[in-house]
């Protein structure tokens, strides 16, 4: 309805959102195709979550990949205007992960980590980066950090990339990953999307 009164990036953006959560990513892709389309306004982000959704889209798998090195360009340029920001640090430790660069991926996870973040969405982040990274060891401690400060595991328990974290039982045993079990109506926080 809201898009019929102003189309906007943004409302494009959360309903692509909405999509991915429901596991509906050929959706959630027209949409933030839609979100990034022309609009200079538009953060690094929201390519991440094409690219993420183009992912498992089938046969759209290269795709994905193109546009996460397009997202790391991106965020790479956002880091160089501010070498301090944890999030965008965290959040190109992700990009690297996912692009199969487990090296830099760890590495910026680590870099962020030592600046002992306390924004929630930050610490999911390096939970990503370091599961994505293969250092469940590190990812385990961060995503429970997260969880303790509000960001529902919904996400991390529908996502088919962390569908081998979820058999793991150190993850399993995290109080909101468990309560979220067994109250599986609890719908995801938008934070924990890339």
């Amino acid at each position: 309805r809201a898009l019929e009164i102003e189309p906007h990036y943004g409302i494009y953006n959360n309903l692509a959102a909405e999509y991915f959560y429901e596991t509906r990513y050929a959706d959630a892709a027209n949409m933030f195709e839609k979100a990034t389309s022309g609009n200079g306004e538009v953060w690094y982000g929201m390519w991440g979550y094409l690219a993420e959704s183009y992912y498992w889209i089938p046969g759209r798998r290269d795709k994905s990949l193109a546009m996460y090195e397009h997202v790391a360009g991106l965020a790479e340029d956002a880091l160089a205007a501010y070498p301090d920001n944890v999030e965008t640090i965290a959040q190109l430790a992700v990009y690297y992960a996912y692009l199969g660069n487990d090296g830099d991926g760890r590495a910026l996870a680590d870099r962020a980590s030592s600046h002992k973040p306390s924004e929630p969405h930050v610490m999911f982040l390096l939970g990503e980066a370091y599961e994505g990274s293969g250092d469940r060891e590190s990812a385990i401690p961060w995503f429970a950090a997260a969880f303790a400060e509000g960001v529902n595991p919904g996400y991390v328990l529908k996502s088919p990339r962390f569908a081998d974290l979820r058999t793991d039982e150190r993850f399993l045993e995290i109080p909101e990953v468990r309560e979220c079990i067994e109250k599986p109506d609890r719908e995801p926080d938008s934070s924990s999307l890339r």
